[in-house]
């Protein structure tokens, strides 16, 4: 899926004070890509993965899927996309705590009404993709912090995606084990999937085929990496 996002901003009421948190952001992002996306605290990068996992709104600007306009697009069609070729990962897991993980992995089967046995047989592939198959039935208190992210993973691919946007997927782990869930995003997508991480990490950028810094807001840099080469594209403001 290519996504394009053309003069996106995005702006926080503050009492009545409108806070600008994403400023005439233009971006286009290939099919296949491995985006990460830097930047402090503040920066806007995790704003601007809301707005291209469907998760928020614009204030203004248009982004495109696949040339399709999503502002032109009801609920229900922004929710079957965002459910069927969107896959998210967020820092904080949210597993639910009295689920085992095959069944918090199910949960966008179930919301997509697939039958039970199917949920289940895919749930399960899901898991083993991300080596986690020895922990399917367990509870998420019983897992490690990068075991939790593996199942939060499996959830976000059991629908088989397009895109996989990850919002600070090692933030919460020890650089080792964030090495290694690093690893399995790459594994995604030399399947072929797009796969975006938003970071403040400066040492996961490494990883990227395009490297996209933000800073206040606004895209400061986008850099593409190609055979160890760096080849700067200009910033659209």
């Amino acid at each position: 899926m290519r996504i394009e996002l053309r003069q996106i901003e995005r702006s926080f009421l503050r009492g009545r004070t409108a806070v600008p948190g994403l400023r005439s952001t233009s971006l286009i992002i290939q099919p296949g890509e491995f985006v990460v996306i830097l930047g402090p605290s503040g920066s806007g990068k995790s704003t601007l993965m809301n707005i291209m996992g469907l998760l928020d709104q614009p204030t203004a600007g248009a982004l495109l899927l696949d040339d399709a306009d999503c502002a032109k697009l009801d609920r229900n069609s922004l929710a079957l996309i965002r459910n069927r070729r969107i896959g998210l990962v967020f820092q904080s897991y949210h597993l639910l705590a009295r689920q085992t993980v095959v069944d918090n992995v199910e949960l966008p089967l179930t919301y997509a009404g697939v039958r039970r046995a199917e949920r289940r047989r895919r749930a399960l592939e899901a898991i083993e993709r991300v080596k986690l198959g020895h922990r399917s039935h367990h509870l998420p208190a019983l897992l490690s912090g990068g075991e939790q992210q593996r199942a939060a993973i499996a959830r976000a691919i059991v629908s088989n995606p397009d895109v996989l946007l990850a919002d600070e997927p090692t933030g919460a782990l020890d650089s080792a084990t964030g090495r290694e869930i690093v690893g399995v995003l790459l594994a995604l997508n030399r399947e072929g999937r797009t796969v975006i991480m938003v970071t403040h990490d400066e040492t996961l950028a490494g990883y990227a085929s395009r490297i996209v810094t933000m800073h206040d807001g606004v895209v400061m840099s986008d850099v593409v990496r190609d055979g160890g080469r760096d080849q700067r594209r200009e910033a659209v403001r």
